[in-house]
């Protein structure tokens, strides 16, 4: 994955520790962490950096294994679980100076995890971060409209403070990029603002994500935030269709 040092998360004593994750900002303000599955060799970099960006909700939106494929290691404990140092055991688990408990786990409509975690350096004060987790939606494809809606209130719901959302699939881009795109226009809406294709449109350049479909490819040169946010046509007429879903659910609310 081709990453931006400009928006590079960066971790005290950076020389270090290092995550692959980048900033998405809008209007000037950072809204998302977007980053990559943990790897085996990065899961204390990773719960470093959520413990010091104070995030409060992670999204994962790939699986462990897809299509008998890896793409991120399993960085909670499992629920119950004590003791052990590795992603496979521990409830909690020490990663050097940070300790990692999974406190419970709801599963909604058997598609979407919602985990309670708290975390925290050892010795310190832990703090509760949510892991929500949405098992439905394949990679280079489109998930279910009327499910991701549900994960998109659950996230913001859940996000009480308003701080950064850590969102990840397998690489951080595609199905990351495409959550990113319609939460962020829905926010807008949420405060008053009038939404059309063309504000859409602004706004995927506004984060500077990669469009690749050919209309797009051929106008849009852009300085990217994360390399290839969302990777498909079918990827982007979704996050159109679902911007459209959700204010019509409100509408009709």
């Amino acid at each position: 994955m081709i990453k931006d040092e400009d928006t590079r998360v960066k971790l005290t004593s950076d020389n270090e520790f290092y995550i692959n994750a980048n900033y998405i900002g809008v209007d000037d303000k950072v809204l998302y962490i977007a980053g990559q599955g943990p790897l085996a060799n990065t899961i204390y970099d990773f719960w470093r950096m959520i413990i010091e960006e104070d995030v409060k909700v992670i999204l994962m939106l790939a699986n462990v294994i897809e299509k008998n494929s890896k793409k991120c290691e399993q960085y909670w404990p499992n629920l119950g679980d004590k003791g052990g140092a590795t992603p496979d055991d521990s409830n909690p688990r020490e990663q050097r100076d940070i300790i990692v408990s999974n406190v419970n786990e709801d599963l909604i409509k058997n598609e979407i995890y919602d985990r309670t975690i708290k975390v925290g350096f050892s010795g310190a004060e832990e703090k509760i971060v949510h892991i929500v987790h949405f098992t439905t939606w394949p990679d280079f494809g489109v998930p279910n409209l009327s499910t991701f809606s549900e994960v998109v209130y659950l996230v913001n719901n859940l996000n009480t403070t308003k701080s950064k959302i850590y969102v990840h699939c397998s690489a951080g881009v595609g199905r990351t990029g495409t959550f990113c795109l319609v939460d962020s226009i829905l926010k807008d809406y949420q405060n008053g603002v009038d939404i059309d294709a063309e504000k859409i449109m602004e706004r995927a350049v506004s984060l500077k994500v990669c469009l690749v479909f050919q209309q797009l490819i051929l106008t849009l040169k852009l300085q990217k935030q994360r390399f290839g946010m969302i990777q498909t046509q079918e990827q982007y007429h979704f996050a159109y269709s679902s911007i459209a879903h959700i204010i019509e659910q409100n509408v009709n609310k």
